[in-house]
């Protein structure tokens, strides 16, 4: 009997001081940290192991239309450009040549910030924001557009390259 309690103490030592570490192959890129097996990605990267620069899916020029409510579906275009402003920043540059700063939330997401501009017609303070989604090869900006006075218009851009 003495000897079967020593077995099962010895067993149940090895077996707690014997658990793998869940990161001890995970090797996490771009500064991402590993917990519990998963890479938590620093901003700006994303994937498995922190492998991708989350903006370069959106890179490019974009076209397609635009339906705005209360008005007429239209054709659109802009151009997605890296940004100075940090790793997840992208420029995008509308063909009426507005422009605003998005930020790559991952590889196939993106949130354009509320930004006020000056409406050079009417001299009012015109805010803007929105988010998009990548899939497959269609890119989707949903924005709001808030001009006082004028009220909310809501515009969906679907666009490809």
């Amino acid at each position: 009997m003495k000897h079967l309690v020593r077995v099962l103490i010895v067993g149940f030592a090895i077996t707690l001081f014997s658990c793998s570490d869940p990161c001890e192959d995970v090797n996490c890129e771009n500064g991402g940290v590993c917990d519990d097996g998963t890479c938590l990605c620093e901003t700006g990267y994303s994937g498995a192991r922190c492998e991708l620069e989350s903006r370069l899916s959106f890179l490019g020029e974009w076209s397609g239309t635009v339906n705005c409510s209360g008005g007429d579906e239209s054709s659109g275009s802009f151009i997605a450009s890296t940004s100075e402003e940090g790793i997840d920043k992208l420029l995008l540059t509308f063909d009426d040549g507005s422009t605003a700063i998005a930020c790559a939330t991952s590889s196939t997401s993106l949130v354009i910030p509320p930004f006020t501009v000056v409406d050079p017609i009417f001299g009012l303070n015109v805010t803007t924001s929105g988010t998009g989604t990548l899939v497959e090869e269609e890119l989707t900006l949903d924005i709001e557009i808030v001009a006082p006075g004028f009220g909310t218009s809501l515009c969906q851009y679907i666009c490809s390259q």
